[in-house]
């Protein structure tokens, strides 16, 4: 299961009549409201036209879907998806062959519709009605799980944050080991590269990289000289960094142990950083945070707080 799940939602999900009730569909809507909010991303099918398909089509929508679509939208939780079909839908089941067709370009972790969509559908384990979600045949479905394990590698690592690599904002890596010089992180500019790969809607983030000002720790701990570090990083991350049209600023701490990665789109406990191990039997857990303690963790490494000394920082390149 994944840390963060990308779902494509068909209109029907917000008809009333799609319901035995009206108080039956705010029950269900309240469901995906809590789990869009925290672990999921919906795709905004052909580039904002699912979106606009709301305000354009006179169905009994509940009245909870304009605070759900503006939320999304605030919190960069609503994400273009390129169009996928020739024509615009303008059924439900066309909703559903252009989530099909827009999962095979980019893919997603599942297609959420109403019950009579669901049935035509039946045999594709990527559809699910939303009546049956929480019903142990559903796969992909499991907001309760928030940890995950995988190999130190740095393939792992891309894949547990393809999402937030795809469609974040703003990004911090905070681990006070980052060094590129290092075998260890020869691996992590590859983190920095499937950042470019993003829809042409989506704009470039801000990228932050938080390390210590100690080079090594223990009995040899000594501070890594200010010109050497930046020449070290720009050297090393300029090129990629340029070549994708991003820039990134190090914050350069003293000392803290905890190592994370903070985005608006969420935060992971990162155990044991960015590094990477060539042992195949290498593996560490991951674990979302919930909302209150990433915003604690972004506001510990924000530049004027005080719970650490900040040495110094620079841009790259």
């Amino acid at each position: 299961m994944a840390l963060f799940s990308e779902y494509a939602v068909t209109p029907d999900v917000f008809n009333e009549s799609c319901y035995d009730s009206p108080a039956l569909c705010d029950t269900y809507l309240r469901q995906l409201q809590q789990v869009f909010f925290t672990e999921g991303l919906v795709r905004d099918l052909r580039n904002g036209e699912w979106q606009a398909f709301f305000s354009t089509h006179a169905r009994p929508w509940h009245a909870r879907i304009k605070h759900i679509l503006k939320n999304l939208t605030v919190k960069g939780r609503l994400v273009p998806g390129d169009p996928a079909l020739n024509h615009t839908p303008q059924t439900d089941r066309e909703w559903c062959n252009e989530a099909l067709a827009s999962h095979q370009t980019t893919p997603l972790n599942g297609i959420i519709v109403s019950d009579a969509i669901e049935r035509t559908y039946r045999k594709n384990q990527l559809v699910e009605s939303v009546s049956r979600l929480s019903q142990s045949t559903c796969a992909w479905w499991d907001p309760t799980n928030s940890s995950l394990r995988l190999n130190r590698t740095i393939q792992d690592y891309k894949d547990a944050l393809k999402l937030i690599l795809r469609h974040a904002k703003s990004i911090m890596f905070i681990d006070p080991y980052i060094d590129p010089s290092q075998r260890n992180y020869a691996d992590f500019i590859q983190l920095i590269e499937a950042i470019d790969n993003r829809p042409s809607q989506s704009p470039r983030p801000l990228v932050e990289i938080h390390r210590k000002s100690l080079r090594v720790s223990g009995k040899n701990a000594s501070l890594w000289d200010q010109q050497d570090m930046e020449n070290t990083f720009r050297n090393e991350f300029g090129p990629v960094l340029s070549q994708s049209n991003l820039k990134a600023e190090v914050f350069i701490w003293d000392d803290f142990h905890d190592r994370y990665l903070i985005s608006n789109l969420g935060g992971i406990l990162v155990p044991y950083g960015f590094d990477t191990s060539s042992k195949p039997d290498d593996l560490t857990t991951w674990s979302r945070l919930g909302r209150s303690d990433r915003d604690d963790v972004q506001r510990e490494f924000a530049r004027e707080s005080n719970k650490h000394k900040l040495h110094f920082d620079f841009m790259i390149p």
